[in-house]
C-alpha cells in the first residue's frame, strides 16, 4: 500500500513506474541500516553493531532476503528489517526513562510497519516478546500494558482505512487461497540453517556462519544485558525458523505464508552473530582454551568472509551462473515473449471482445506475472487475472474457472467463452493447447516457444440481456451507449457501490456456473456511465 499510496502523491509530476522504482531503491538503501540503529538502542557495543551490520549486508546480498527483493516482495523484506529498531526502541521504552514521544515514536514506526506490509506485527511480535523476558529486571511493569496493549490498537486505528474495506470485500479470502509459503515439513528449518536450497527451503551458507556466530555469543563472556539481549534474540530466531517450517500445519497460521518468516528469523540472528563475533576476536587476546577456541574459529570467520566475497562477486555479475536473486540488471527492457504477445494483440485482436490469457505460477512470460501489464500496453480486457489463484475466472497453469481444462466439455467450455465474452485466447501450458487444437470453433493464429494464440468464433458482444455498445472503459469505468431494451445484463461483474450517471438501478444477478453475479441494469437510459465504488 505505501507505494500505491507515493504513486497517488507524486502522480502529477512521476508516473508509477518511476515511483514504484524509487520505492525498491529507498527500500534496498534504507532496510540494512535499521540493524547499526538497533544495535544502538539496544545498547551494543560500537565494535558489535558494525560486525551485526556486516553480516546484515551478506544477509541481503547472499540469502533468500535477495530472492525476496527482486521477486517482488519488498514491502515484506524491508518490514522485517524495520521490526529490529521497533523492537529496540519498545524495550528501551520498557527498561529506561523515557519521555512520550519515544512512545509516539514506537507508534509511528508500528502503524507504519503495519501499512507498508499486513505482516509486520509477526517477526515483531516474537522479537519483543523474547526481549522482554530477557530483560525482565529491567522492565518498568507499569508500562507493560501500554506496550502490549495500547500500542498494537494505537498502531491499529490509522490502518482501519484499509483494513475494513479490505474485509468487506472479502479480499482476505483471496490471500488465504494462495497456496505459496505454505508448506509444514521440519526438514525446511534443518536445510535452510545448512544452505541448502530444496523444495521449500531457501537456504544461504551465510545462515551457517550465523548460527556459528550466535553459539559464541551464548558461550563466550560477555557484558550481562549483552549476553542476556544476545541469549534472547537467538531464542527468538530459533523459535521463527520452527514457526516458519511447522506453522502452515495450523489453518489460521497458513494463511499466514509462514515459510517466508524465515527471512527475519535469520536477519535477526546477526544481532548475536555480531556479539558473537566480536567476542571471539576479543578472546584472540586471552590465555588457554579460549585463545585456542577463538584462533580456530576467527580463522573459520575469515575464510568464511572470503569466500563470502567470492559469492558476492557472483552475484553481481549478469554471468549466465547461480544468483541468490534476480540477475543484473534487475531492471530490464520488455522481453521477446512480451514483444511477440504486444504485436499479435496489435494486430489480431479488437476492444469488441476480451482475451482469455494463461498465467503461469512459473513465470514463463519473461520471468514476470505479466498479464496486467499486458492488458494496459494494449488497451484489451482480459480474463484470467494478473496472477495465478485469485479469482473464479482465472486460467493458470492448465487450469481454467477453478477445474483442470480438460475436465469441461465443449458445450461447458463455450459456455464460459460466450458468457465472458473471449474473442481470443492465449495459452502456454501443453494441457490448455490440447483441448484448444481440438475445440471447434476455436482457431489457432500464430504461436511462438510455448505460447500460441487462438481466435474464437463469434459473434462477441458485451450484453447477455437487452443490446447496446461499450463505447469506452477504463480502470473503474465503463462508458455504455446505444442501450434498448426493458432491462440488460451486461456481461461485467456486479460489486457493491457500483453507481452510474445518469442514475440507473442496478441489481447483482447470478447465472449459472458462476459464483459471483452480473451487473442488471432496470430501465436503462440510452447512454450512461458507470463507475466503481469508492
Amino acid at each position: 500500500k505505501l507505494p500505491a499510496a507515493l504513486a497517488v502523491l507524486f502522480s502529477p509530476w512521476l508516473s508509477s513506474v518511476v515511483v514504484y522504482k524509487l520505492y525498491v531503491f529507498a527500500a534496498a538503501v534504507l532496510a540494512p541500516a535499521a540493524v547499526p540503529l538497533a544495535m544502538h538502542w539496544l545498547r551494543l557495543s560500537r565494535r558489535a553493531a558494525l560486525a551485526a551490520t556486516a553480516f546484515a549486508l551478506l544477509v541481503w546480498w547472499l540469502s533468500a532476503t535477495r530472492w525476496y527483493h527482486t521477486a517482488g516482495m519488498v514491502s515484506f523484506v524491508f518490514c522485517s528489517y524495520l521490526a529490529l529498531p521497533f523492537a529496540a526502541l519498545t524495550i528501551r521504552y520498557l527498561t529506561e526513562r523515557t519521555t512520550w514521544l519515544t512512545l509516539l515514536a514506537i507508534v509511528i514506526v508500528g502503524a507504519a510497519g503495519i501499512f507498508i506490509h499486513p505482516l509486520f506485527p509477526v517477526p515483531a511480535a516474537f522479537l519483543v516478546v523474547a526481549l522482554t523476558l530477557a530483560l525482565w529486571r529491567d522492565v518498568d511493569l507499569r508500562k507493560l500494558t501500554i506496550v502490549f496493549v495500547a500500542v498494537p490498537i494505537l498502531c491499529l486505528l490509522p490502518n482501519l482505512i484499509w483494513i475494513v474495506p479490505t474485509i468487506r470485500a472479502h479480499a482476505l479470502s483471496v490471500l488465504m487461497a494462495y497456496p505459496h509459503q505454505k508448506l509444514a515439513d521440519i526438514s525446511i528449518a534443518w536445510n535452510e540453517a545448512l544452505g541448502r536450497i530444496s523444495g521449500a527451503a531457501r537456504g544461504a551458507r551465510v545462515n551457517t556462519v550465523l548460527w556459528f556466530a550466535a553459539f559464541w555469543a551464548w558461550v563466550a563472556p560477555l557484558e550481562p544485558r549483552a549476553k542476556r539481549v544476545a541469549v534472547a534474540v537467538t531464542i527468538a530466531s530459533f523459535v521463527l525458523v520452527l514457526f516458519a517450517a511447522l506453522g502452515a500445519a495450523h489453518p489460521f497460521v497458513s494463511a499466514l505464508q509462514p515459510n517466508r518468516f524465515s527471512v527475519p528469523a535469520y536477519l535477526f540472528l546477526t544481532v548475536p552473530a555480531g556479539l558473537g563475533l566480536v567476542a571471539a576476536i576479543e578472546l584472540l587476546f586471552a590465555r588457554g582454551l579460549w585463545r585456542v577456541a577463538a584462533t580456530g574459529s576467527v580463522a573459520l570467520f575469515a575464510a568464511a568472509f572470503a569466500f563470502f566475497g567470492w559469492e558476492l562477486e557472483r552475484e553481481l555479475s549478469s554471468a549466465d551462473i547461480p544468483h541468490h536473486g534476480a540477475h543484473p540488471p534487475e531492471v530490464r527492457g520488455v522481453g521477446e515473449y512480451s514483444l511477440r504477445i504486444l504485436e499479435w494483440l496489435k494486430t489480431y485482436t479488437t476492444p469488441d471482445a476480451r482475451v482469455l490469457f494463461e498465467t503461469s505460477n512459473g513465470r514463463i512470460h519473461d520471468g514476470a506475472h505479466m498479464a496486467g501489464y499486458y492488458a494496459l500496453a494494449s488497451g484489451r480486457e482480459f480474463i484470467g487475472g494478473p496472477y495465478p489463484f485469485t479469482f473464479f475466472a482465472g486460467f493458470w497453469d492448465g487450469s481454467l474457472f477453478g477445474r483442470r481444462i480438460d475436465s469441461f466439455s465443449e458445450q461447458e467450455l463455450s459456455h464460459y467463452l460466450r458468457l465472458y465474452n473471449i474473442g481470443w485466447i492465449v495459452a502456454f501450458s501443453e494441457r490448455s493447447k490440447r483441448v484448444f487444437d481440438d475445440m471447434s470453433g476455436v482457431s489457432p493464429i500464430e504461436s511462438h516457444g510455448s505460447i500460441k494464440i487462438y481466435a474464437v468464433a463469434g459473434p462477441h458482444t458485451f450484453f447477455l440481456k437487452g443490446s447496446g455498445a461499450v463505447a469506452a472503459r477504463t480502470f473503474g469505468r465503463v462508458e455504455l451507449t446505444r442501450l434498448s431494451g426493458p432491462a440488460v445484463v451486461l456481461k461485467y461483474h456486479y460489486v457493491p457501490g457500483l453507481r452510474t450517471v445518469p442514475a440507473a438501478r442496478l441489481t447483482p444477478v447470478f447465472l449459472p456456473g458462476d459464483p459471483t453475479p452480473f451487473v442488471h441494469i432496470a430501465d436503462p437510459p440510452s447512454n450512461l456511465v458507470m463507475t466503481g465504488p469508492d
